[in-house]
């Protein structure tokens, strides 16, 4: 996908202001005058705000992360958008709206990835030298510390693991990973 249309969306709501989000013909009018070659993109930047992408994004109750594979879901599953389209609309808006850099997003992503496979595999200690990539890279990534978080349990390691728990609570109050509430987690790690 082409980046024109999202330095052209960046330039809009910072000149315009994130009131943009929620006008789409005011939205759609400026994009198509400024890369109107950019059809493809243009259409994906209208489908997430017409999913309201934008305005959940900026009034999200979880971390930008778990919001993210949300709403890519979102598109994926409401507007039959391919997952790279889906993919780079949501991250348009999150950088459009100064949520995250373009450096953030896919690098942290990328070693948290690594991390989730060296810990499957059972590789805790190079899974956490990953997860901790990831989080220079964004360290706002609260799955990041959470998946950290449960490498550094699995080595024995009670207070880092707590730590990261924490962590993770701080920037997202609300994260739970398969049902299982932090709070919750972090009362039993206190007990033993």
């Amino acid at each position: 996908m082409n980046d024109i249309a999202r330095q052209k969306l960046q330039e809009l709501i910072s000149r315009f202001s994130p009131a943009l989000a929620k006008d789409r013909m005011r939205c759609l009018g400026m994009l198509q005058d400024m890369c109107r070659e950019q059809k493809k993109e243009i259409a994906g930047i209208m489908a997430a705000l017409e999913e309201g992408i934008p305005s959940a994004m900026m009034e999200r109750d979880f971390s930008l992360e778990i919001s993210r594979k949300l709403l890519i879901l979102k598109l994926e599953d409401n507007r039959g958008l391919a997952r790279e389209v889906a993919e780079w609309s949501v991250d348009t808006w999150a950088i459009a709206l100064g949520l995250l850099t373009e450096s953030q997003l896919p690098a942290a992503e990328v070693y948290k990835n690594y991390g989730d496979d060296k810990y499957k595999k059972g590789d805790y200690q190079g899974a956490i030298g990953d997860y901790t990539q990831a989080l220079q890279i964004n360290p706002n990534y609260a799955d990041a510390y959470y998946s950290r978080g449960n490498a550094k349990a699995a080595l024995g390691d009670k207070q880092g693991a707590i730590g990261d728990y924490n962590q993770a609570r701080q920037i997202d109050p609300n994260i739970s990973v398969f049902g299982v509430n932090i709070k919750l987690l972090l009362s039993w790690l206190r007990i033993g």
